[in-house]
């Protein structure tokens, strides 16, 4: 019939071949998401969870809250950071990222590691400029070395400096250490975020466990896990 039909032929060949590049597709995909879910957690961001702070919390209750996770058996670290939604700027590209603060520059390499995609050279944060994730500066056709702005309708558009482009896969960032912060913006950043990380005998049933604990706590608004 095939062979006696050649519109039967070519449907019943391009048909087959339709149906197996979908399934390629579909397979392809999945392997691509958990690759892709199994390099940002496991070589790029170490931390297993996020506290968000309530706005009017004190100093008083965010020392009262450390001292807590000090005592949480099941937090084996956890660091201020300030994490805010912000819109980068690069001429007439524009991208919403997260910009991110971290408490103590000594401890980062515990909780990001930033790194080139290609040669995964080493970078270091520092007080010359930010790191900004791979994807966010392609999108904003920026590369190291050029000076972006942080979108500001108040005040004026902020400008910083790429000193580095690092991998990343999942969301746009921003780093930024609190000197560099300070030199920006002329003010100290307000820390409205605790990363934390459980120690790596403990389950995922008592990571969302402790993070039950503090969830129950009024300083915390809420907790986001990795």
């Amino acid at each position: 019939n095939l062979m006696r039909y050649k519109k039967r032929f070519f449907m019943t060949i391009f048909g087959i071949g339709g149906c197996m590049a979908l399934m390629l597709v579909g397979f392809g995909l999945k392997d691509s998401c958990y690759e892709i879910a199994e390099l940002q957690f496991a070589e790029i961001q170490f931390y297993d969870g996020s506290i968000y702070l309530e706005e009017d919390i004190t100093k008083e209750q965010q020392e009262e809250l450390k001292e807590a996770l000090e005592d949480e058996g099941q937090v084996a670290r956890f660091m201020d950071a300030d994490m805010q939604n912000i819109t980068l700027v690069n001429g007439k590209k524009e991208r919403a990222a997260y910009a991110c603060v971290f408490g103590t520059v000594e401890d980062i390499l515990q909780y990001v590691d930033f790194h080139d995609r290609k040669t995964k050279e080493r970078y270091e944060l520092s007080d010359d400029g930010v790191i900004v994730s791979e994807k966010t500066a392609k999108l904003l056709e920026a590369e190291k070395g050029d000076t972006i702005e942080i979108k500001d309708e108040e005040n004026g558009n902020k400008k910083v400096k790429i000193t580095q482009i690092c991998e990343n896969y999942m969301g746009h960032y921003m780093y930024l250490t609190p000197g560099y912060y300070e030199k920006v913006f002329g003010a100290q950043p307000e820390y409205n975020n605790i990363l934390f990380a459980v120690s790596d005998s403990y389950s995922k049933a008592e990571l969302e466990e402790a993070g039950e604990k503090l969830l129950a706590r009024q300083e915390v608004l809420s907790v986001n896990y990795m």
